[in-house]
């Protein structure tokens, strides 16, 4: 088969795979940035670094374009609210839960590297996570049992490495 008829085939599988699913909804908050100054650019840091914890995450490059070295703390408190939906024998019942306040912190660490065009650096970030706790419900027949409880946050460790080759040019890696 010619890699043309391979390519075609693959698209259309994957075309009537999408087709064919069933929409599900399970997705909580999106966060827009990491740290607090590149959260209040709406993550819009990308090419500008703003400070070390967004430009660290973003784009190793960048840290050679902070003009000194820096290191940054941040947290953020994320407050969501859980509501849980099930639909049995065209009954529909939704239980509330408090998941409670989330931490989301962030550190990002740059060192320019005296005399080199070298700019060394190290990010902590939250990338994601989840808290739920819903109560007991007899009404809901998905919590009839007990009460649901969980929670997980998931930490993102880069070291970054970057080299500056001209004064508006650099490269990195994470």
């Amino acid at each position: 088969m010619s890699c043309k008829r391979q390519t075609g085939f693959l698209f259309l599988t994957l075309l009537m795979a999408c087709a064919a699913m069933t929409p599900v909804s399970g997705q909580g908050p999106v966060i827009t940035g990491v740290g607090p100054v590149n959260r209040s650019m709406a993550g819009a840091g990308t090419a500008a670094p703003l400070d070390s914890i967004g430009a660290v995450h973003w784009n190793p490059g960048s840290i050679s374009a902070l003009e000194t070295s820096e290191i940054s703390f941040g947290l953020e408190l994320l407050d969501v609210h859980i509501g849980l939906s099930s639909t049995v024998g065209g009954v529909t019942n939704r239980t509330e839960g408090d998941a409670g306040w989330s931490p989301v912190p962030s550190i990002g660490w740059v060192h320019h590297v005296a005399d080199t065009p070298v700019t060394i650096g190290l990010g902590i970030n939250a990338i994601a996570g989840f808290s739920n706790n819903l109560p007991q419900d007899s009404s809901n027949p998905l919590l009839a049992a007990g009460p649901a409880f969980a929670s997980a946050e998931f930490l993102q460790i880069a070291p970054t490495i970057s080299y500056a080759l001209s004064d508006c040019l650099s490269i990195g890696v994470a």
